[in-house]
């Protein structure tokens, strides 16, 4: 009894921060036994207090990081859910549908280019007003003069902030990655037919194909 008055506040503290540094890497239920094999002969009392202040304290801080957590979690849903909607704007913009293409055909405003290799387009045809660009010759295509541009490929060269610029290849796969080359270097309004030769000859007759042109 005498040994229990004399522990001080002090003391008590100290003991309190001996067990939370041991709560820490421990769980709760080991508390009594660190507090048995502790070096510190305090009074089973005095233990008490402080892993009860102990636990108060862990619970009070798994309490505070998962709100944090929660917090954390909900930031990251509407950060996702705008990237999404960001996304799925400019897909919506940039992809182009049959109908979308006939619309700027006939409108007479667009420069259309056909990224397929030139013996593809040799043997099927291309889509009216097209002209052929293979893949591998967009980027080198994009960046060269003007004139010779020209002098290679028979039309004007695009301008960097053309809202016409359109590319098709067989089925869209090509055409997106023509389209994401000519964004990063700079033709940002680009914009791919998702189609491809293959939705435009079945929807189409022969008689309205484009042989290929050699350039």
């Amino acid at each position: 009894m005498a040994f229990a008055k004399s522990f001080t506040l002090q003391k008590t503290a100290v003991i309190c921060q001996i067990l939370q540094s041991k709560v820490t890497n421990h769980s709760g239920l080991q508390i009594c036994r660190l507090a048995r094999t502790s070096s510190l002969e305090a009074p089973r009392s005095v233990f008490r207090r402080c892993s009860t202040s102990c636990l108060n304290n862990l619970f009070a801080q798994n309490a505070l990081q998962k709100k944090r957590e929660d917090l954390l979690c909900v930031k990251n849903r509407v950060l996702r859910h705008s990237q999404e909607n960001s996304y799925a704007s400019e897909r919506k913009w940039c992809d182009l549908s049959y109908e979308d293409l006939v619309a700027l055909l006939e409108s007479g405003n667009i420069q259309l280019f056909d990224v397929r290799e030139k013996k593809e387009v040799n043997e099927t045809g291309m889509i009216p007003a097209s002209t052929n660009m293979p893949l591998a010759e967009v980027k080198k295509a994009l960046e060269m003069a003007p004139d010779k541009f020209k002098e290679l490929y028979g039309v004007k060269q695009p301008s960097e902030n053309d809202d016409n610029i359109v590319f098709s290849c067989l089925g869209g796969i090509r055409s997106n990655r023509a389209r994401e080359e000519a964004v990063r270097l700079g033709f940002e309004k680009a914009r791919h037919y998702t189609g491809g030769w293959e939705e435009w000859a079945e929807r189409n007759q022969p008689k309205n194909h484009q042989k290929g042109q050699k350039h």
